[in-house]
């Protein structure tokens, strides 16, 4: 590898030992069902009792071990991707909103909330950022208190 050459870091490098820990107990597990041509019910459901996860989880976590060739960092819990009254929208959407809200919202003219969601669409479309849905839209405006 040439000096010039960028090598980018994924994140794993910042990962706890407790992290780390979770995901080779995790592979100790998933691993030997993994090497099955068909996971049975059976197997899953002991594995759901190890691990603490749904039945659901233990599909998804052998189809990541398979796909990723046996990594363990596969199997590294991905977080919430805000779950049950949380956002589920990426930061630079969420900052687009804010921006949004701010320049033509909470102006003296307020405009209505339809006008401010078709504001915003035109904004994510002109930076290149996928809008979110009307309806989420909607509801992220009227979950903030203003």
């Amino acid at each position: 590898m040439s000096n010039n050459e960028i090598v980018t870091e994924s994140g794993i490098l910042r990962l706890s030992d407790a992290i780390w820990a979770k995901a080779r107990y995790r592979a100790k597990i998933i691993a030997p069902i993994a090497d099955k041509d068909i996971v049975s019910k059976v197997l899953a459901i002991e594995a759901t009792k190890k691990l603490n996860v749904s039945e659901r989880t233990i599909y998804n976590l052998v189809r990541q071990w398979r796909e990723s060739g046996g990594s363990i960092t596969s199997l590294v819990s991905k977080g919430s991707n805000g779950g049950k009254g949380g956002s589920r929208l990426t930061l630079s959407i969420e900052a687009l909103i804010s921006d949004t809200i701010a320049d033509t919202y909470l102006s003296r003219q307020k405009l209505s909330i339809a006008s401010l969601v078709r504001v915003i669409k035109e904004r994510c479309y002109k930076s290149n950022i996928k809008p979110p849905d009307v309806v989420i839209l909607f509801r992220t405006v009227n979950m903030r208190q203003y």
